[in-house]
């Protein structure tokens, strides 16, 4: 291996390599490993970092070259994780701030469209701008989250990360390094009248990611829910990316006959999950009432296989009704459903549902199926937009211009922010 001492040689040795496997006849990197200073002894002997290296007789009170390097070792990998802790810290406040002012930068419009989850983790809760600045500016006694945050942060370092370094560089055993080579950090044992144990350090609580000190004598230090709630927020939502809600014109004839919002929500579930879930998003699920909305729809749905929308099944297999009480089309519904043969799924009253498959026809599915599905509700315009469509103005009939204006719709409903279940995040 290559071990460099300094920066200087550190520099010699990249160009030296660099170089090298510049000619064809040299082999090839195969790995490339990058530890911590404290891990590599060899770079260790080689900076001379051990201040009694000439020592070789032992004694009552002294410690070998050996037993130094162990120590330093444990000592050195303990102030780096402490050290990546306080980084892990003001990173996390850093972004908080950043969060912070891009929530109270958004205008009202936008206070309730969705924020994506950028963590990639499963949630129950479907955050909106709205919510996630209640809980990310929320005050507690005339503090803000960032003034309670930076406290804690300031407490830790005060009590804990300061305290530890310092006893590290005490004189112990006449040694210049002091209790860096003589005394692992995590020492709980008293060692005698004049070598107490490591307290400064030993609060193993205190090396929990953003653990709060919550005593002082003894040092005591605690897992902060609040904390915590906020790490995981700050990590999942920010910086925000919102959502998108999905709103066309569709027509019958060519002409314009309703704007309307859509939801499509990916999660597998039954259809009357899918239902709560529309209700409470201010709709339900989609009815289909022309061809052009149905063709619209099976383009945006991409890649989904199949999704519920919101047919129920009547007394017969003819008989189907909207759950959002559009008048069922006959003709429309001929020409759509597949030609499947469906003796294997008896029709069930009220059980029997519809979905639109991704090539745009339809096929009967039970309800306790689980797939995605679409909802559908008439769009909640901000006021300042309201006003416009309600004046004189001509409603743009394009896909495109409804897509892409700057009319940005509320996805939640202000109602919903307390339910116990609510919308998916639709990334």
């Amino acid at each position: 291996g290559i071990t460099a001492s300094d920066i200087s040689e550190f520099t010699t040795l990249q160009n030296m390599v660099y170089y090298k496997l510049l000619s064809p006849d040299q082999g090839t990197v195969r790995s490339i490993e990058v530890i911590p200073w404290g891990s590599n002894l060899d770079f260790l002997e080689l900076a001379n970092f051990n201040p009694n290296s000439d020592a070789t007789s032992v004694t009552a009170t002294s410690v070998t070259a050996y037993q130094m390097k162990v120590v330093l070792h444990a000592n050195a990998e303990h102030i780096i994780t402490i050290s990546l802790l306080l980084e892990e810290r003001l990173a996390f406040l850093a972004d908080l701030f950043a969060c912070t002012y891009e929530l109270n930068s958004k205008p009202e419009a936008q206070q309730h469209n969705v924020v994506r989850n950028l963590s990639g983790l499963p949630t129950n809760v479907t955050m909106t701008v709205h919510k996630l600045k209640q809980k990310l500016t929320n005050e507690v006694r005339g503090q803000s989250l960032i003034q309670r945050e930076t406290e804690r942060m300031t407490r830790w370092m005060q009590e804990y990360f300061s305290p530890c370094i310092n006893r590290f560089a005490t004189p112990h055993l006449d040694y210049e390094g002091g209790r860096l080579f003589t005394t692992m950090w995590s020492d709980v044992v008293d060692l005698g009248p004049n070598e107490p144990p490591m307290d400064e350090c030993t609060a193993f609580q205190c090396i929990t990611p953003m653990a709060i000190v919550y005593e002082t004598n003894p040092l005591q230090c605690a897992y902060s829910t609040e904390t915590n709630e906020a790490v995981a927020h700050v990590q999942a939502y920010c910086p925000l990316e919102l959502e998108k809600n999905l709103s066309f014109i569709y027509s019958s004839d060519g002409s314009i006959e309703s704007e309307k919002e859509y939801y499509i929500n990916k999660q597998f579930m039954s259809w009357e999950q899918h239902r709560n879930k529309a209700q409470m998003w201010s709709g339900d699920m989609t009815s289909i009432v022309s061809a052009n909305e149905n063709e619209q729809l099976r383009f945006h749905i991409g890649n989904l296989d199949k999704v519920f929308v919101g047919a129920i099944s009547g007394d017969n297999e003819n008989d189907w009704t909207w759950s959002d009480e559009e008048a069922w089309r006959s003709s429309l519904a001929t020409d759509n459903f597949a030609n499947l043969d469906y003796t294997d799924m008896p029709w069930t009253v009220n059980t029997t549902h519809v979905a639109l498959n991704n090539d745009g026809a339809w096929s009967r599915q039970y309800g306790w199926m689980m797939m995605p599905a679409v909802y559908k509700r008439d769009p909640i315009p901000p006021r300042d937009v309201r006003r416009r469509l309600e004046g004189e103005e001509e409603v743009s009939d394009s896909l495109e211009e409804a897509s892409n204006s700057d009319q940005d719709q509320n996805l939640l409903p202000e109602e919903a922010s307390n339910a116990e279940e609510e919308p998916q995040n639709l990334a």
